[in-house]
């Protein structure tokens, strides 16, 4: 072997060392991001249970127990479609000299609501990636969105289809995959419409969920009623809920 191949080889391997030393360091600093408690399945003590009123509620829950870089198991009967650009005034992309806002600072003052708090708690590095636990006809438009995506991809348990870059997968109850980690759950009353709240424990349980921080919301506002609340507080029950302490069902947090 030549000198100067000799030379390519050995800056080759350097060169791959230093990737390989960068993907570790990048993978411990990200984990180093990942924050939650004490956790457990569901129905154990150390899952506790917040009650909200309405799904943007969660932001505020989500931030005074200090998560960060968490994996969301979003449980509800819709998934929360909209256009980030719509939704603030457009002197952010217009204004000139050029001013510096905080993104997620700014988005959540003037939008956050049901239909953009997983938006908003992505900005604020509360959620890394989101798993949707829907009904069969709300995954049938995420697989129909993810046949005409670029990134989209359609298996036997669901669709991943991220959001410039933003991981999000898509599933039912009866085909979830078992977490990789404990999540943070929300489970909103308009799942209850057509599901059973029984059912869904069992499926949840069965799948091996672990949390330290569920979030039952009553989706004011939206599609349930008050026979959904009562199949809301049905799961509550099964997930452990026995009142006083951190658990609470009387209202909002």
């Amino acid at each position: 072997m030549s000198l100067s191949s000799r030379s390519s080889l050995i800056a080759t391997i350097i060169l791959l060392l230093l990737a390989v030393s960068a993907l570790f360091a990048l993978d411990r600093y990200g984990k180093s991001r990942r924050s939650w408690g004490a956790y457990g399945p569901l129905g154990s003590p150390q899952a506790a249970i917040r009650l909200t009123g309405r799904p943007e509620e969660a932001v505020a829950v989500w931030k005074d127990a200090r998560c960060r870089g968490r994996l969301v198991l979003y449980v509800s009967g819709r998934w929360p479609s909209f256009v980030p650009g719509e939704r603030l005034s457009e002197e952010l992309y217009r204004d000139y000299p050029l001013r510096l806002y905080n993104t997620a600072r700014r988005f959540e003052a003037e939008a956050l609501d049901s239909t953009t708090f997983l938006y908003v708690a992505a900005l604020d590095g509360i959620a890394r990636g989101i798993v949707a636990v829907l009904p069969e006809e709300e995954l049938a438009r995420q697989r129909e969105a993810a046949r005409t995506s670029k990134d989209g991809r359609v298996d036997s348990r669901g669709v991943y289809l991220p959001r410039e870059g933003y991981p999000r997968w898509f599933t039912t109850a009866s085909l979830l995959a078992p977490p990789s980690e404990p999540v943070l759950l929300y489970v909103g009353a308009s799942y209850f419409v057509k599901g059973d709240p029984d059912t869904l424990y069992r499926q949840l349980s069965a799948a091996g969920v672990r949390s330290d921080l569920v979030i039952l919301c009553r989706e004011e506002g939206g599609t349930a009623t008050a026979r959904e609340a009562e199949r809301l507080e049905r799961f509550a029950r099964l997930a452990g809920f026995q009142g006083g302490g951190d658990k609470t069902m009387g209202g909002t947090p």
